[in-house]
């Protein structure tokens, strides 16, 4: 039986459930997306107040991160907390100010886990100054008690190389800034020294540590000697500027004089760590026996002749790139290449690299039959940039030619670019060639036209040109026009190149 409701029954019924809380009840609306879905605000409606829950969540979750920095060590925030690693500096600064044995005892503590040693150092070990000793010390613990290689581990090292030279670049940086890295107590040197004693340590995790560490040392050590530089300059410039006028502040001219020596003094003094640094690791990690540490010491000195070429672009660094084309690893090769590349790229060093271009030639045109194809690609396109700059020529790489017609597809497209710069050459070679026929071919006209002789007037002067010497006159005309047109050279060395791959 069907209950039936006056209209005037159900309104009351409605408002006595309106009043029981009936409207709010999810269940009764109408379903347009999945349960638990939420319907996303268009992109002019969205919450942008910095006031809000996500926004609150956010800077809750970075001060909580902030202030577990202080439960961690260095080793820690490089490698689970990278976010974190300016604020980590910040801190590790301050720390620096107030105790620079401890903070750096901390410093070097990173540098020994990172080689796999889980050993703390102590201000003892800082200020002790037996690094040798300490060296000895920490290899003993790692071969007895074994280590941890964190550096190659596939979970986590893959990035943790990249993480703590940042760390390490940062560190150095600030303590410039805050004019705390040349005091009395001796960072540099204590940095050093470490490195060096650390690199020729018979664990492998130490001497890759150890070279990493001293890369990223002179990198940065270049970089604040190029700002120390730059202050020199302009207090120089300040310091001219101030001499010239008529009364000079006594004040200002001292400050500027002490300003330019203290700047001179620190670059000499960085230049001095570069090379002893180099001289210690580099020399001799050159020829490690791990292939990885080889490809660090070569990328390093190829970015170093890059930056500060008036340092490094000389063959006591060159010689290393160069032996390193002929190393028995495709990495390290790979490396020295492109470290070449981006050398050669710059059009202002090539005079500067002449006797070096040609005391290895043979072995940069050797590198494009390379047994790694990789290899073989880069070594094609460092001739390509050696052909631009006409310093190797055609002959010396004709058997690229053969090369357009391999299977590598990578292998095709690099001869392709070194073909290409070998063009304009070609095609002057061949436009000589015809041109030198044409030449003779007239000579031949003429003298069988003449009976062997040259053709006379009644007076004895020359007669005038038969046919056939008109029609090579202007054959050479049209040679000569050739010669003098950059496109047309290359569209006659295409063709040269088509009819030798032919």
């Amino acid at each position: 039986m069907l209950l039936r409701i006056a209209p005037w029954q159900f309104a009351q019924v409605w408002q006595s459930c309106r009043s029981d809380g009936w409207e709010d009840s999810d269940d009764d609306q109408p379903k347009t997306a999945s349960a638990g879905a939420k319907r996303k605000a268009p992109r002019g409606e969205q919450n942008t107040d910095p006031n809000s829950a996500p926004a609150a969540r956010k800077r809750q979750r970075t001060a909580a991160a902030r202030a577990d920095l202080h439960d961690l060590t260095l080793l820690e925030i490089v490698m689970k907390h990278s976010n974190s690693i300016d604020n980590a500096v910040k801190e590790w600064i301050e720390r620096y100010r107030s105790n620079r044995a401890a903070a750096a005892a901390e410093l070097m503590t990173l540098l020994v886990k990172v080689g796999g040693c889980d050993a703390e150092l102590t201000e003892e070990d800082v200020e002790g100054g037996e690094v040798d000793q300490l060296a000895a010390r920490l290899t003993n613990t790692v071969v007895q008690e074994g280590g941890v290689d964190v550096l190659h581990n596939n979970r986590t090292g893959r990035m943790l190389a990249e993480h703590y030279r940042v760390f390490w670049d940062k560190a150095l940086r600030q303590l410039a800034a805050a004019d705390l890295l040349f005091d009395d107590f001796e960072l540099n040197d204590k940095l050093c020294r470490l490195v060096t004693a650390l690199s020729i340590s018979v664990v492998r995790g130490f001497r890759y540590a150890a070279t990493l560490t001293a890369a990223q040392l002179i990198s940065t050590w270049i970089s604040i000697s190029a700002g120390l530089t730059e202050s020199r300059e302009l207090a120089k410039f300040q310091l001219d500027a101030e001499e010239k006028k008529k009364k000079p502040s006594r004040e200002v001219v001292a400050s500027l004089k002490r300003t330019v020596e203290r700047c001179h003094t620190r670059v000499e003094d960085l230049r001095n760590f570069r090379s002893v640094t180099f001289t210690g690791v580099f020399s001799h990690r050159f020829r490690d026996v791990s292939d990885e540490i080889r490809a660090i010491v070569v990328e390093s000195i190829g970015s170093w002749v890059v930056v500060l070429p008036t340092e490094f672009l000389a063959d006591t660094y060159l010689k290393y790139l160069a032996w390193a084309l002929s190393d028995r690893s495709a990495l390290v090769r790979g490396k020295a290449l492109a470290a070449l590349d981006r050398l050669y790229s710059n059009s202002e060093n090539i005079p500067r690299l002449h006797d070096f271009t040609n005391r290895f030639t043979s072995r940069f045109t050797e590198l494009m039959y390379d047994v790694d194809e990789g290899v073989a690609a880069a070594g094609l396109q460092l001739l390509a940039k050696l052909v631009e700059h006409k310093v190797i020529k055609e002959k010396d790489v004709s058997g690229v030619y053969g090369m357009l017609t391999l299977s590598n597809a990578s292998l095709r497209h690099a001869a392709a670019g070194l073909v290409v710069q070998l063009l304009p050459e070609q095609g002057r070679e061949a436009v000589e060639k015809a041109q030198q026929q044409l030449q003779a071919d007239a000579a031949t006209i003429d003298t069988s036209q003449q009976g062997g002789k040259p053709a006379r007037g009644a007076k004895g002067k020359a007669s005038k040109p038969r046919a056939g010497q008109g029609a090579a006159a202007a054959a050479a005309a049209a040679a000569d026009a050739i010669l003098e047109d950059n496109h047309q050279l290359i569209l006659a060395g295409l063709l040269a190149v088509m009819a030798k791959i032919a």
